[in-house]
């Protein structure tokens, strides 16, 4: 399927994912870290965000294994990746974000991005097959761990 805002990756394990995420989104990312680091807040939010990390790692080291590649194929530091990541914990004001709505039996999923009429520059929907997984996910650009709004496995 060819679309603007769909796209589709393969890999065969998590440091893999890491490197076709980085390939395909790594310009997107870049611009939201430029963006971010110009925000009075970045310091501090890297700081906090540095201590979750290792904390991460320790309990989720796939995740962190994946974002590192992520990382080294876009160009980005790894903690810089890691503290967009997570941008939502790190904040003391809640984002709104997005409602989605699934039903008949599945067969239908609506999503409406609720905070910002230029959402749809910050979405798309991401088929992700990695191993023996498939997943299908709302993806932010800005949330390289992806499926924050809405993911399943298929």
């Amino acid at each position: 399927m060819s679309h603007y805002h769909y796209h589709e990756i393969e890999a065969e394990n998590a440091v893999e994912c890491g490197h076709e995420l980085g390939k395909l989104f790594g310009p997107v990312i870049r611009d939201y870290i430029e963006h971010a680091r110009a925000q009075k807040s970045w310091r501090d939010c890297k700081a906090q965000a540095k201590v979750l990390l290792s904390l991460t790692a320790k309990h989720f080291p796939s995740y962190i294994d994946e974002l590192a590649a992520y990382a080294a194929s876009s160009g980005v530091d790894l903690l810089d990746l890691w503290t967009i990541s997570i941008e939502d914990e790190l904040e003391h004001r809640a984002k709104e974000r997005c409602t989605t709505v699934v039903t008949n039996s599945g067969h239908l999923i609506a999503h409406n991005e609720d905070w910002s009429p230029d959402a749809i520059e910050d979405i798309c929907i991401l088929k992700k097959r990695v191993g023996a997984t498939t997943t299908l996910e709302l993806y932010y650009y800005g949330c390289p761990l992806g499926g924050t709004a809405l993911s399943t496995n298929c």
